[in-house]
């Protein structure tokens, strides 16, 4: 067993004998290495049992998982006279910002894609002729600055615990259907 300086046995919770963290020492540290132990730090993944290039694979197999939404929500909201290539740049691009957004703010690995359902709403509000590719966008708008401001309040969570679970389901099921036959 090491012996300290009076002959005594080191132990492990003296914190003389323990060396410093090398996110501590930054003067210690290769770039790359400064920069992991930073993103280590701020989301505390050791903590969690989990490593930054872990995090950095489950995130880009999200990605990957949920990147096809991009060529639907095109193909869908071509549909409605909108240019497929912008649908595809600004879906993932919103979707990039809003996933770093969230990751930030909540300290959670969440990733936010855009969805398939409203927009399938949105097609067929505008192929029936009812609203305009405009007032359909603005709709589009007006729902999510109200989805954003609710997020903010504890009204969301009070608002979701009025709606019971089988109505939940049945939404995402019947999304699901409607992206199905219509898609």
């Amino acid at each position: 067993m090491p012996q300290g300086d009076a002959g005594a046995p080191l132990s492990i919770a003296s914190s003389s004998a323990l060396p410093e963290p090398l996110s501590a020492r930054p003067e210690m540290l290769s770039t790359r290495a400064w920069w992991t132990a930073r993103v280590d730090d701020y989301f505390c993944l050791t903590e969690r049992g989990t490593t930054p290039m872990q995090e950095f694979r489950a995130g880009l197999t999200g990605f990957l998982a949920t990147s096809n939404n991009f060529a639907l929500n095109a193909t869908i909201l071509s549909a409605m006279g909108l240019n497929a290539n912008a649908v595809v740049v600004s879906s993932a691009f919103v979707s990039g910002v809003s996933s770093i957004a969230s990751g930030l703010s909540s300290n959670l690995p969440l990733g936010i894609m855009t969805s398939v359902g409203p927009n399938m709403l949105m097609a067929s509000l505008c192929s029936s002729g009812t609203h305009s590719t405009q007032q359909t966008l603005a709709i589009s708008a007006a729902c999510g600055l109200l989805l954003s401001m609710l997020s903010m309040t504890p009204a969301l969570r009070w608002a979701l615990k009025l709606v019971p679970l089988y109505i939940k389901y049945g939404l995402v099921i019947g999304t699901g259907l409607l992206t199905t036959l219509k898609g």
